[in-house]
C-alpha cells in the first residue's frame, strides 16, 4: 500500500477537516476564480441560475435593491429573493429588504397590515396614551403627557 494513502487514513478526522478548511480558506482568499466558482455553484444548486445570469440581472437594475432602490448597505452582493415553495426567483434585494420580507413570511396580508399600522401611527399613539391615562387614573396616579 502506498505510504501517502496510509498516512492519510491514519490522520485523525478532526485533523483532516482542519486541513481541508484551511486549504479552502486559503483558496477563497487568494483566488477570485475560486470564489466565483463557489458562488456559481451555490446559485445553481439553490436557485437554478448561473453567476452570469445573476450579474446580468444585477446590471440591468444598476446593482440596486428592487424594493428600496439602494445598494446593499452591508457591501455584500444583493440577495436572490425567491418564492419558497417553487424556488422561483423574484428579484435581487438588499439584506434589509430581504430580511423584512422574510420576517413577514412572504405574506402580503401581513405587509398590508404593517403599512396600515405605520400610516395610522398618530391615531394609534393617541389611543395608547388615552388607555394608559385611564389605567393611571384608576390606580390613583395621574401624570400629564406631553404631545
Amino acid at each position: 500500500m502506498p505510504t501517502g494513502v496510509y498516512k492519510r487514513k491514519k490522520m485523525p478526522l478532526k485533523e483532516r477537516r482542519r486541513r481541508n478548511a484551511e486549504r479552502t480558506r486559503r483558496l477563497y482568499a487568494e483566488s477570485p476564480e475560486y470564489r466565483r466558482q463557489q458562488k456559481n455553484n451555490k446559485l445553481m444548486k439553490t436557485y437554478g441560475i448561473t453567476i452570469e445570469q445573476y450579474e446580468y440581472w444585477s446590471q440591468a437594475f444598476d446593482g440596486v435593491c428592487h424594493i428600496c432602490e439602494n445598494p446593499c448597505p452591508s457591501g455584500r452582493m444583493l440577495a436572490v429573493d425567491h418564492e419558497h415553495d417553487s424556488k422561483l426567483v423574484r428579484g435581487l434585494l438588499c439584506i434589509n429588504c430581504n430580511k423584512g420580507i422574510g420576517n413577514f413570511k412572504d405574506n402580503p396580508e401581513l405587509l398590508v397590515k404593517a403599512i396600515e399600522y405605520l400610516n395610522n401611527f398618530k391615531e394609534i399613539k393617541t389611543e395608547v396614551y388615552n388607555a394608559l391615562d385611564e389605567i393611571k387614573e384608576s390606580e390613583g396616579v395621574f401624570t400629564q403627557r406631553q404631545d
